[in-house]
């Protein structure tokens, strides 16, 4: 069948960069709030399982969300942040139930998220991109 509108496949180079985007922002401002708003609760609520080490979880799960965003946005190893994002997703959605602070989203949510970074980990960071394909 013919495509409705043929002359937006052009544009097709740019659907990776909007995926890349939002997962990116997304994982930014989790990170941020995190450190910021929720860092109190979060550090509670993981001290209550891990002790001591509560502090230095939290610390670390909003820096790596952190640097997940800003790698995305910037399109810097986009294929090496989309597998780690996937197992990142993969451990939210397992950790759910458990940590409502650490993943305080629906599931679903995260399920898109996968299937952002599955897209991204098969085509790449798109146009405007630091890492291009060889």
């Amino acid at each position: 069948m013919l495509s409705v509108f043929p002359s937006l496949l052009t544009f097709g180079i740019f659907a990776p960069l909007f995926l890349r985007l939002t997962a990116g922002i997304f994982f930014f401002y989790s990170g941020y709030r995190h450190f910021g708003e929720e860092r109190m609760e979060l550090v509670r609520e993981l001290s209550q399982k891990f002790s001591s080490a509560g502090k230095a979880i939290a610390v670390t799960l909003a820096l790596v969300e952190m640097l997940l965003g800003l790698f995305l946005i910037a399109g810097f190893l986009t294929q090496v942040m989309a597998l780690l994002g996937m197992i990142f997703t993969l451990k939210l959605l397992w950790f759910k139930n458990k940590y409502p602070l650490v993943a305080k989203h629906e599931k679903v949510v995260y399920a898109l998220l996968f299937v952002i970074f599955l897209s991204l980990l098969f085509t790449g960071a798109g146009a405007p991109a630091v890492d291009l394909p060889l």
